[in-house]
């Protein structure tokens, strides 16, 4: 296999490749396929990035580098100590999210500036709210993105639409429910200029309200013909709708490998 330099920041790129999927009405959408070659390489990298969206790296080296050195670098999940407690339902909910965060970042030049996994109030369910909210800046054009992520073993036509209807939701209350979480978040970090998005972004009113785009980042165990074919007859009121279907065999093991797959956080 040809080396590559990959790491948790951008080994999407190497791994998936992006394709448009064509005749899907009312959703703008696009297929990311596994170069499978690369999946030894990309594995790793994708525990990496699990890491990070779960807890600080610089945090989690001071409380526990004791617990790793005992360990020998043993998976985050086990140092934390809280993962292994979460269903399967809720670790692919993680893994998904992870995902959905990097593709943003990686292909699409966004930032994800509040990573929400760090803030969970129970160790064995997913935080309320977005699965993620993203901000590209590009001159004086701010763009928002918010994201609903869906792991399923086998496509459900039935994942797409909860993820439409979770989303549609902002159409009638137009302030995403992590806003608040966010605003606190760099606010403490002084981060004010991204402070200053989200709270225009809360504003519908505000001259300067970052434009608004919406995405279902869906993963399945098998690779469906029309992954947003339940989007086509659906009047969802939503003027910038994406959908991006990324499909890995062996889904299950992809999971367990992105959350136990040894992390030297030292290189993150």
């Amino acid at each position: 296999m040809m080396a590559i330099d990959a790491s948790h920041d951008n080994f999407m790129c190497q791994w998936l490749k992006p394709e448009r999927i064509r005749d899907c009405p009312g959703i703008i959408g696009w297929r990311l396929c596994e170069e499978a070659a690369f999946r030894d390489v990309a594995i790793p990298c994708l525990a990496g990035a699990c890491s990070v969206h779960l807890r600080d790296p610089d945090e989690y080296t001071a409380e526990v580098t004791e617990i790793l050195e005992d360990a020998g670098f043993r998976a985050t999940a086990v140092a934390l100590g809280e993962l292994e407690q979460a269903s399967d339902e809720v670790q692919k909910g993680m893994v998904g999210e992870v995902l959905a965060g990097e593709y943003l970042q990686q292909f699409e030049g966004y930032r994800v500036p509040v990573y929400r996994l760090r803030y969970r109030f129970s160790r064995t369910v997913s935080p309320p709210g977005e699965d993620v909210i993203a901000v590209r800046v590009e001159g004086d054009q701010v763009d928002v993105c918010v994201v609903e992520a869906k792991v399923r073993g086998q496509f459900q036509s039935h994942a797409v639409e909860e993820a439409l209807d979770q989303l549609r939701r902002y159409t009638d209350d137009p302030r995403p429910q992590a806003l608040m979480l966010i605003r606190e978040v760099l606010w403490d970090r002084g981060e004010r200029d991204m402070w200053r998005v989200f709270v225009r972004l809360g504003d519908p009113s505000h001259p300067d309200h970052p434009g608004r785009r919406y995405l279902i980042f869906l993963v399945t165990g098998n690779r469906p013909r029309q992954p947003f074919g339940a989007v086509k007859d659906v009047d969802h009121g939503l003027d910038d709708l994406h959908g991006v279907s990324l499909s890995l065999t062996h889904l299950d093991a992809v999971i367990f490998s992105a959350l136990n797959t040894e992390v030297d956080v030292s290189e993150l």
